[in-house]
């Protein structure tokens, strides 16, 4: 005998996707607030976050020096941006891509 599966009601389900978004969306805002502060005025007019995947934040730099640049300073970054964060929001990786 075939037990029957339980299904959620449909509002369930889209109160929790919505839920999740507002939770990336909230922390995406988070990590634009402290940017500039993580990097500098000057790194932050020539970098920007574009989007986080997960625990990677991708940026977009605007040539291949501050791609360097940023990429050498990253594990400082990370450690700086993820103080500010706090302990459950934690970035695990950033990535640079030249690019807007």
């Amino acid at each position: 005998m075939e037990m029957a599966k339980k299904h959620n009601p449909i509002k369930d389900v889209i109160k929790g996707i919505i839920t999740q978004l507002e939770k990336k969306e909230k922390k995406e805002s988070e990590i634009l607030t402290i940017w500039g502060k993580a990097v500098g005025k000057r790194a932050a007019e020539n970098a920007k976050p574009a989007f986080l995947k997960e625990n990677e934040l991708i940026v977009h730099v605007k040539n291949s020096a501050w791609l360097y640049e940023l990429t050498l300073k990253k594990k400082k970054l990370v450690q700086t941006l993820n103080n500010e964060l706090g302990p459950k929001k934690q970035i695990k990786e950033i990535r640079f891509k030249i690019g807007k």
